[in-house]
């Protein structure tokens, strides 16, 4: 049976379902495998979260030694709580509307109602109280990284040209990349000694993986990335969304070739390529679209204490017998109209596409011929008087190509930048490991 996408979304964040023990329960059977700042994690929690991956990863991990997989998992919770005591100095929260709304998207993205999202959590053997914590806690995460990242993601025009001129080679053939991955990461502060060790320790890697040792073996014990515990597994990628560092480096490989080591924003990587398919060319980022667009203008009358429902369409009715009469549009737009963005314009609102305005609205435009005004009618600013000026077919599929590669381009930018900035807060912060044989990538 597929796994529900709630417990997909925690096994890739590394998450455990089982409930997180914290420092304010009872602990005397419970051993301290590090602490974090003011924060504990405790062993429970720690074996918890190996049990999930264990289960997660399957034979792929069956050769890695016990403590190498306790010294991943440890990392990855140690950065979980150094994020969430992030987020708790930051003051931020999630409500339970916005708890229920996410549980609901995942239910819809699985063809479910909420009560078939729950009965499903709950036949896959989960607590439905952990889940809400667990997703809780990402959602958390999500905000803190929106807060603390977001702002130093740039995407400019030049980058997007970039990107296009190079997405024709690698969606031409409609291929998606199945792809393993190793980071050995490198403070951006890092002397010229650690990063000459940080190079010496990706090529020694790539050397064991040419010389027979399992490419996903080696990630789960020595990369630094957030898909260690997956063996470095980043899934099937296609062609026009491959991670910009990685799209000169991907198609040229075989199934089966490993990359050499290239220098990337957070450290050195290191790419095998798993698989390569053919597809149906659905992915690419190049879309055929042929929009209609109307040029149109309005007078919007709001409604408030002073005038009421009523008045307000008899007095836009008003209007409209006047402009029907040969009175100036413009004119009695700058007098009347409640709408500030446009009324100083003549009520002018440019060019617009239907789908993207309001039901009511979108029904007019599409009535109206050229020239033509509306009844009056009403949404929820008020009513309006509508006017089409033009209509013109416009073609928005390089548009849309652009659009749809600055938000691959920004995906990117904001996994590249989330590496560093976790980087940097676990080498700012306070941490003693007490796990026996702990290692330290």
């Amino acid at each position: 049976m597929r796994l529900i996408r709630c417990a997909l979304l925690m096994a890739a964040t590394g998450l455990s379902l089982s409930p997180a023990v914290g420092v304010g329960q009872d602990s005397e059977l419970d051993e301290i495998v590090a602490v974090v700042n003011d924060g504990l994690i405790l062993e429970s929690e720690m074996e918890g979260a190996i049990a999930q991956v264990r289960q997660r990863a399957g034979a792929q991990i069956n050769n890695v030694p016990d403590e190498v997989v306790q010294s991943q998992v440890l990392e990855q919770l140690i950065l979980r709580k150094l994020q969430m005591q992030r987020a708790q100095r930051a003051g931020l929260d999630v409500s339970d509307s916005e708890l229920n709304q996410a549980i609901g998207r995942m239910a819809a993205q699985n063809g479910m109602t909420a009560d078939q999202f729950m009965s499903s959590v709950r036949a896959e053997g989960l607590s439905i109280s952990a889940m809400r914590e667990r997703l809780r806690e990402q959602i958390l995460i999500d905000k803190l990284k929106q807060r603390e990242i977001a702002g130093r993601v740039v995407v400019t025009d030049e980058d997007v040209d970039r990107y296009l001129e190079s997405e024709s080679l690698r969606v031409q053939e409609n291929r998606e990349y199945r792809i393993r991955h190793i980071l050995v990461s490198v403070s951006e502060n890092a002397s010229q000694s650690t990063i000459e060790a940080a190079r010496d320790r990706v090529e020694e890697l790539r050397e064991r993986a040419l010389a027979d040792d399992s490419f996903s073996e080696l990630a789960v014990a020595h990369s630094d990335g957030q898909n260690a515990l997956e063996g470095g597994d980043l899934g099937w990628l296609a062609g026009g969304f491959l991670p910009t560092l990685f799209s000169d480096v991907v198609p040229r490989l075989q199934p089966g070739e490993i990359s050499k080591p290239f220098r990337g924003p957070s450290g050195f990587h290191l790419i095998q390529l798993a698989d390569v398919r053919r597809t149906d060319g659905q992915q690419t980022v190049a879309e055929d679209s042929v929009v209609k667009e109307y040029q149109a203008r309005h007078i919007l009358l709001e409604t408030n204490e002073i005038r009421n429902n009523e008045r307000a369409e008899a007095e836009a009715e008003r209007l409209r017998k006047r402009i029907l009469a040969g009175d100036d549009f413009t004119q009695l737009a700058r007098e009347n109209s409640d709408d500030a963005s446009s009324a100083n314009q003549g009520g002018e609102l440019g060019w617009l596409q239907a789908d993207s305005m309001s039901p009511p609205f979108a029904e007019q435009l599409r009535s109206l011929k050229p020239g033509e005004t509306s009844k009056p009618f009403r949404t929820d600013s008020g009513w309006h008087v509508l006017q089409v000026q033009d209509t013109r077919q416009r073609d928005l599929s390089q548009e849309r190509r652009r659009q749809r590669a600055r938000q691959a381009l920004g995906r990117q930018k904001m996994q590249e930048e989330s590496e560093i900035w976790l980087r940097k807060i676990r080498d700012e912060a306070f941490v003693d490991i007490r796990l026996e044989g702990f290692q330290d990538s």
